[in-house]
């Protein structure tokens, strides 16, 4: 255990029962525990088995009584620091490829269309059919007008 007289300050308060803990040693005891659970969790969440989980738990649990709160938490905001800029550079990066594509957002403007002889004679025959419904339509609303007006 550590040489610092908090902890044994803690242990014997502990021994005597939570009732006599000072305020700063029932928070030091919840960061431990808090460590502790974290720890075990991200080992096993990594693919640790239960014995190798529980010793990333216990030595992250007492690694803040050892070196002291400033310097573990220290230690954690700058582990944490080169995964926020990978993905503060992710997120600036995906940002700036949906501004690019948004800005050359025109219809068919990467496409070059190849006119071949077969393409216009289905062209052409599309618009015949259209004239064509267009026509029939027509022939049959003059037709019902011309047996109305025939009666």
């Amino acid at each position: 255990m550590a040489k610092n007289s908090n902890n044994v300050n803690m242990l014997q308060s502990i021994q005597q029962g939570y009732g006599n803990m000072t305020w700063g040693q029932k928070l030091s005891a919840a960061g431990t525990a808090y460590a502790g659970v974290t720890g075990y969790a991200d080992a096993k969440n990594e693919g640790a088995g239960v014995p190798g989980a529980l010793a990333q738990g216990v030595s992250d649990a007492f690694l803040m009584d050892l070196i002291g709160w400033k310097k573990y938490v220290g230690g954690a905001v700058l582990m944490g620091a080169g995964a926020a800029a990978i993905k503060g550079f992710e997120v600036m990066n995906s940002s700036a490829r949906e501004l690019g594509r948004l800005g050359t957002a025109a219809p068919f403007s990467s496409s070059t269309f190849v006119d071949s002889e077969q393409v216009y004679t289905m062209r052409q025959a599309g618009m015949n059919m259209i004239g064509q419904s267009q026509q029939s339509l027509r022939q049959t609303i003059l037709g019902n007008e011309a047996q109305a007006m025939h009666r």
